[in-house]
């Protein structure tokens, strides 16, 4: 699916892509059926999140949720796309993340600024066991006082030092060097669908 079940955290700011209602019959449909459903997949946002299903209304729910990066660069936003392997008992062998950094791009014109991802390997935990996420310790995003929907998710380090470069580094640039530029369409990530423009 394009816009996922679950929250976004944003700019210090949560929103729930999904009512409530939907979410629910969602996530009972999944609890009926958890073991042949190996995973939620959904894109929208533009960076790479793994999240762990805590949902207090499905507690036993096993399934986690993987967020691919958008291929469009709509905004600024980084395109990229996210690889998934499968082993023949249907389990996550391999998840590799390709990003283009277009605001690198877009302040130097460098055409190979490509950064690959492997969260197996940087996290240490394993996908196909959500549980392993609540143990990590270097937890880059959480939201324990939103916990009840898809309450821990994560990042990247580079992704977040990305973030530092668009909104201060660039901001900074344009304003000493170029004050034609749009500041804000420079700003990787910026837009996203609130609750009641998804289904508008």
């Amino acid at each position: 699916m394009h816009i996922y079940p679950g929250q976004n955290y944003f700019n210090n700011n949560v929103q729930q892509f999904w009512y409530s209602n939907f979410t629910d019959r969602f996530l009972s449909i999944l609890a009926e059926h958890n073991d042949p459903v190996e995973l939620i997949t959904g894109a929208h946002v533009h960076r790479a999140e793994f999240k762990d299903p805590l949902y207090e209304k499905n507690s036993h729910l096993n399934i986690p949720e993987v967020i691919g990066l958008s291929v469009s660069p709509i905004f600024m936003n980084n395109p990229g796309f996210t690889g998934l392997e499968f082993s023949p008992d249907l389990k996550m062998s391999k998840l590799e993340v390709h990003s283009f950094q277009l605001q690198y791009y877009a302040m130097f014109k460098h055409k190979d600024v490509f950064a690959l991802l492997d969260p197996l390997k940087d996290f240490k935990f394993d996908l196909n066991v959500p549980e392993t996420m609540r143990n990590y310790s270097q937890v880059i995003t959480s939201l324990p006082k939103y916990g009840k929907l898809f309450g821990f998710e994560f990042g990247y380090d580079k992704y977040f030092r990305d973030l530092l470069f668009a909104y201060v580094v660039i901001p900074l640039y344009v304003k000493l060097f170029d004050h034609n530029q749009e500041v804000g369409d420079l700003c990787s990530m910026e837009y996203f669908s609130n609750d009641e423009q998804a289904y508008q």
